[in-house]
């Protein structure tokens, strides 16, 4: 297992009381550190089935229980996501990552693969360490949208011969009134690229709530974090109901 820090500690220093009992604070400290890294994914998977089964829910309740709890929604993602990145590994393995190199680590899978290769042989992952991983492998460009299917051309109108002018009998006519073209129906958006863009739009208000959580963490404002988060889960409530049959 490698250091902790680059600072080496001289045991020689020490007697041989004092010696014992240093090792067996290193002992108890790595031993509640590793419990500490399950009890951390264990709380990730409760709240990850917490909201599946909040799932049929209006947007907000999740967050509505999770205050109900004392719990920031920046803490409960963090947990969330680590659980779901590293909810799978065993110990020894899980016991050499800092709590805070998963949360680092959740999002990158490629570095995750290297921090979990390092761990299974005896390496502590540490938070520093698992931003230099990152750091190393950038997560891949998100796929762009591909261009729009070219609209068939318009059929060309059909060719209207001219009318022939009526013969008007002295002291009777006939009025004839322009007959308007009936305007062609405006061409459908396509439901495919709809969808996609709906579902875009309510991934991106809901990191919008999970900011204004870690936002209110650094500086809390719980009446300005309340505003905001209600302009949110109304937003996201109307494209709720945005009709995408």
């Amino acid at each position: 297992m490698t250091a902790l820090s680059n600072i080496q500690f001289d045991y020689d220093e020490l007697d041989p009381d004092e010696l014992k009992a240093i090792k067996l604070a290193e002992s108890q400290l790595s031993s509640s550190l590793t419990r500490l890294a399950e009890e951390m994914l264990n709380h990730g998977e409760i709240l990850a089935d917490a909201q599946t089964a909040l799932a049929n829910q209006k947007n907000g309740v999740f967050l509505s229980w999770l205050e109900s709890r004392g719990i920031s929604s920046s803490s409960a993602y963090r947990c969330i996501d680590a659980y779901k990145a590293f909810g799978k590994l065993k110990l020894p393995t899980v016991g050499s990552f800092e709590v805070g190199a998963m949360y680092t680590l959740a999002k990158n899978d490629k570095a995750i693969k290297k921090a979990v290769k390092l761990a299974e042989n005896g390496t502590k992952v540490t938070n520093k360490m698992a931003k230099e991983l990152i750091e190393a492998s950038p997560p891949p460009k998100p796929k762009a949208d591909p261009p729009p299917k070219a609209a068939p051309p318009k059929p060309a109108p059909p060719v209207v011969p001219p009318k022939q002018q009526p013969t008007v009998e002295p002291d009777s006519f006939e009025v004839y009134e322009d007959v308007e073209d009936e305007p062609e129906p405006e061409e459908s958006v396509s439901d495919t690229r709809f969808k996609s863009q709906k579902a875009k739009t309510r991934k991106t208000f809901e990191a919008g709530l999970r900011a204004i959580g870690d936002l209110h963490e650094l500086k809390p404002d719980a009446q300005r974090r309340k505003s905001m988060i209600d302009t949110c889960m109304s937003v996201l409530d109307e494209l709720k109901g945005w009709n995408d049959d």
